[in-house]
């Protein structure tokens, strides 16, 4: 075998090749090497960032801890209210609690002084607590609006400075009523208010001696006036001003009613109308009521 002949030119040839190679080698190193530090520093930025999403949820469980605890005093100091409410209002079993104070307020009663019964419908806010069976979303007639709270519909008993509830009755939702238009679903009270001061105005005719009724225009109902008038008392009612009356006892045979508000009162004086479910006549007269900011009310 004969040795080939190394020339110049071959060694310049080899030499450009193994350079080449090296370079080939130093530019696959750095570029290995960029892409390692591009790496690192993604996830240098990853790292960072997850260390900033920890502290941000880590800050938003502490808001969301605090916000539940000032949810719950909240919602103890609502609990404290109600019980402390509740045992004020509430009658025993035996129904006889309000005698104690009510026999020494008739016993002291001055000549023409006279107890009336006071039918109250009244709402506690509680715009911030969870809702259940109690606090759920009630309309209130004095707000015209509806409010998250507590609906408590008493009774008390009123002679001179004596004011005493006798009865009380918190009103809850838990009758579910499915909306098929819209698809959802709300809640009804089972517990009808009417029927209520209907059954405590039976209670109250065995126990107490009252002369009248007083009560706002949702218990104005038919059903409510002629309860009142067979008990053997009088009543005053608000009206609505679409609530209809007859001029005469004939006019009410005749089918001839028209509009409270239609009514005029010269002189500020009562008017004496019939009603369609009271037999005997009735006094209507109207008040307008000017507020602390001006405004004006019709009752």
């Amino acid at each position: 075998m004969k040795n080939k002949a190394v020339t110049p030119t071959s060694l310049k040839t080899r030499s450009a090749q193994a350079l080449a190679t090296k370079a080939t080698e130093v530019q696959a190193v750095r570029l290995a090497a960029d892409i390692t530090a591009r790496e690192a520093e993604a996830a240098k930025k990853r790292a960072n960032g997850a260390k900033l999403k920890f502290k941000s949820v880590k800050k938003a469980w502490k808001q969301a801890r605090k916000a539940a605890k000032r949810a719950a005093k909240r919602a103890k100091q609502a609990c404290e209210k109600l019980t402390a409410l509740t045992k004020k209002l509430k009658l025993s079993k035996k129904k006889t609690a309000a005698k104690p104070v009510i026999r020494p307020a008739e016993a002291q009663r001055r000549a023409g002084e006279f107890a009336v019964l006071i039918v109250s419908d009244s709402m506690l806010e509680q715009a911030h607590t969870d809702a259940n069976e109690l606090v759920c979303t009630h309309y209130g007639h004095n707000q015209q609006r509806f409010i998250k709270g507590l609906n408590l519909v008493s009774l008390r008993y009123q002679t001179g400075e004596v004011a005493l509830p006798i009865a009380a009755e918190l009103v809850a939702k838990t009758v579910p009523v499915f909306n098929a238009k819209t698809q959802q679903t709300s809640y009804q009270s089972a517990f009808a208010k009417n029927k209520y001061v209907q059954q405590v105005l039976r209670v109250a005719q065995q126990q107490i001696a009252y002369r009248s009724l007083l009560a706002d225009s949702g218990y104005a109902s038919a059903e409510n006036r002629a309860l009142v008038r067979a008990l053997g008392h009088d009543f005053l009612f608000a009206l609505e001003s679409s609530r209809t009356v007859a001029l005469s006892a004939e006019a009410r045979a005749a089918g001839q009613f028209q509009a409270v508000q239609t009514l005029v009162f010269p002189d500020k004086q009562p008017q004496r109308v019939y009603l369609r479910s009271v037999q005997a006549a009735v006094l209507v007269t109207r008040q307008v009521f000017t507020n602390q900011d001006g405004c004006q009310g019709t009752l």
